[in-house]
């Protein structure tokens, strides 16, 4: 069939990422002409997160994102990866800063300080050149948005983003559940992902509450 469904309810790291980037590549030899990709995640790592974007941009079909319930953090780089946008008006996306976690009494030194905080500043521009390029935002607001820890609703997000479609009201949403019902549907869940081998642990995503 020509339009498939995958509904992505999972953290963004290397298991996740490669499974996701292995459904693609599936599709797209059976002959996928549209995807639709739902997504309700929890953000996770920035370099599994923009590979899974540059997945969704380097195939040939026409790919379409809808934020179904929470994008947060590098989730939102991946929504971006859509030719069109939907989100469901009660909707939401969370911006903050990239950090690290590490084990209780490891030392810190100046070096390593710096090195960390250079490698948290050069994640953070990426993420907001790749913000900048599919929205109305400039890279200096992007960068603003990590610094402020915020979560947007659906109308700020449209109002910034060159979207091809307004939020999408209770009918659209209703209007997605039957289309996944009726076409071939894949689902990428936690519970998923836990089968596959991963050597790295995924970050911890600060919730923040809305303000």
């Amino acid at each position: 069939m020509s339009e498939h469904t995958i509904l992505f309810k999972a953290p963004i790291k290397v298991a996740t990422a490669n499974a996701f980037a292995g459904l693609l590549v599936q599709l797209q030899k059976s002959g996928a002409k549209r995807v639709t990709l739902a997504i309700n995640s929890p953000g996770g790592q920035v370099v599994s997160g923009i590979s899974m974007y540059n997945t969704l941009r380097a195939m040939p079909f026409e790919v379409i994102t809808h934020n179904i319930g929470n994008v947060d953090s590098i989730s939102n780089v991946v929504f971006l990866g859509g030719h069109k946008r939907y989100m469901c008006a009660a909707s939401t996306f969370m911006f903050h800063g990239v950090g690290f976690d590490w084990a209780t009494n490891q030392r810190l030194e100046e070096k390593s300080l710096r090195t960390m905080l250079d490698a948290v500043l050069a994640d953070q521009k990426r993420m907001s050149g790749i913000i900048a390029e599919r929205t109305k935002l400039s890279v200096d607001e992007c960068m603003e948005l990590f610094r402020e820890q915020t979560i947007r609703d659906a109308a700020w997000w449209t109002a910034l983003a060159r979207l091809r479609c307004p939020p999408t009201t209770a009918a659209m949403c209703t209007s997605l559940r039957r289309t996944t019902r009726r076409l071939p549907t894949q689902e990428l869940t936690a519970a998923a992902e836990e089968r596959a081998p991963s050597r790295q642990r995924a970050p911890q995503v600060p919730r923040v509450r809305a303000r």
